[in-house]
């Protein structure tokens, strides 16, 4: 068993490799980017990796044959609420709600 993890890690270990190999350039051009800029935005980074060399996409492994993956989304997050309190101009988060009277807590605690 511990052989089968080993082959397991070192495999995708350089796959990982191969894949940073294939595309230095790319992540050459990224440094020089950030080294000149120091951030970027969405857009530039999508620019920067469009020309990314893919792998070929496999299909997900479950460990077993007999196992087949969900194919249901995640459970979708509601955002939380952030309020501005004027008063200290501290960002509150409403906890909860209790009898109209809101609980908060300091965000920045």
């Amino acid at each position: 068993m511990d052989s089968e993890i080993r082959e397991m890690i070192e495999n995708a270990h350089q796959e990982a490799f191969d894949v940073l190999v294939a595309n230095r350039e790319i992540l050459d051009n990224l440094v020089d980017e950030l080294l000149e800029k120091e951030t970027l935005n969405k857009e530039e980074i999508a620019a920067i990796f469009k020309k990314v060399k893919k792998v070929k996409p496999r299909p997900a492994w479950t460990g077993s044959d007999s196992r087949i993956p969900s194919n249901q989304p995640p459970v979708a997050l509601k955002p939380a609420k952030i309020k501005v309190v004027e008063e200290d101009k501290a960002i509150k988060k409403v906890v909860s709600k209790k009898n109209d009277k809101e609980i908060s807590k300091d965000v920045n605690e």
